[in-house]
């Protein structure tokens, strides 16, 4: 067996000659069986590359972050700040009184297909369709609603979230939430509806029927309307959905403008941009030159004096009406319920006037 354990040393072809000599020359009885290591020779198993280490067990256990799991229900309440997900709401506040608008949502308005209305009128039964654009009192947040007074009337129809509908305060115009809510309050007031009751007034026995489309940017500078920007493409898009659906008519009958506490120290700078917005309005498909641009006074600002000179600028399609020191909330820049309905009237008598300077 030496000469067998020495012929694992040797190279492959001698050790081949050499085995065969050993064999023929051993006993019948020696053999070269597999040696079996005994029973308690221990057994070494290599650790999975895929089993960290630290999963062994009576290890303290952690999550993917290595910290330690939170037991204390206070601890992991999220930080009330840290969780809110809504924009933060704009503020204005004077005084005591604080009025709250959301921030702008970048919405791409749809083409929304109205169902018939439930009324006399139908959509293109509309004569004189008006835009109202500009900031918060265009909007008319945080007002008073009274049944009587802004009760609805079946000859002026709104552009809503769902399309054109007799206008009702309870709707949604504007910004997802204006002037209707869930329901669970009373909703606020607008100039629109004002204008087109007091039309239907002034009107009476004729069939001319009023609509409107609302699009407005609380708590915006002038600028905001730059044209190509973000905002006026919106008010672009909302006005030719509202047209899109009417048979016969692709313009609008006048623009109605309320905006300037963003401004409010007015100024050179300020003539030029409103003069430039009417012109850009004047530019598109949708308007033209000889039809109504109307806009009104602020409470109380210095601004009201570049608004007020487009009744004097030798245009007889621009104009403005008055509206300083009609009823405001304490911070004396937003109007109230009763100063919008005055104000609406007012949009509608210098509309009306100037209506009757078109070709007939």
């Amino acid at each position: 067996m030496w000469v067998g354990f020495e012929l694992t040393r040797s190279g492959r072809l001698l050790a081949a000659v050499s085995l065969a000599a050993v064999i023929a020359g051993c006993s019948s009885s020696a053999s070269l069986e597999p040696v079996t290591p005994p029973a308690d020779t221990p057994s070494v198993t290599q650790p999975s590359a895929s089993e960290p280490e630290t999963a062994a067990t009576g290890l303290p256990q952690v999550d993917d972050d290595a910290f330690e799991p939170v037991n204390d229900p206070a601890a992991a309440e999220p930080d009330a700040a840290l969780a809110q997900t809504e924009p933060p709401a704009e503020t204005l506040e004077q005084d005591e009184f604080t009025i709250e608008t959301p921030a702008e949502p970048e919405v791409t308005e749809p083409v929304v297909w109205s169902t018939p209305i439930n009324g006399p009128h139908q959509l293109e039964d509309i004569t004189d369709l008006v835009l109202l654009t500009g900031q918060s009192n265009a909007l008319g947040a945080g007002t008073s609603f009274d049944a009587g007074l802004d009760s609805p009337d079946s000859r002026v129809l709104a552009y809503t979230d769902r399309g054109w509908q007799i206008a009702d305060l309870h709707q949604i115009w504007d910004l997802g939430w204006h002037p209707g809510n869930d329901g669970s309050e009373p909703p606020s007031n607008n100039l629109a509806l004002h204008y087109g009751k007091r039309m239907v007034q002034l009107t009476a026995g004729t069939d001319r029927v009023f609509g409107f489309v609302l699009a407005t940017a609380p708590g915006q500078p002038i600028a905001h309307w730059q044209r190509d920007g973000d905002f006026y493409r919106a008010v672009d898009r909302k006005v030719r959905a509202a047209l899109a659906e009417h048979p016969t008519k692709n313009q609008l009958d006048g623009i109605l403008w309320h905006q300037g506490e963003s401004d409010a120290n007015g100024g050179e700078a300020y003539a030029q941009a409103l003069n430039s917005l009417v012109a850009n309005f004047r530019a598109e498909s949708w308007f033209s030159a000889d039809r109504p641009f109307i806009c009104g006074e602020t409470s109380q600002f210095a601004v009201n004096a570049q608004l007020m000179a487009l009744n004097h600028d030798g245009d007889p399609w621009t104009g403005c009406i008055a509206a300083a020191g009609l009823p405001t909330h304490e911070d004396g820049a937003h109007f109230l319920a009763t100063a919008l309905r005055t104000m609406g009237q007012r949009y509608a008598d210098l509309y009306n006037q100037m209506w009757w300077q078109l070709p007939r």
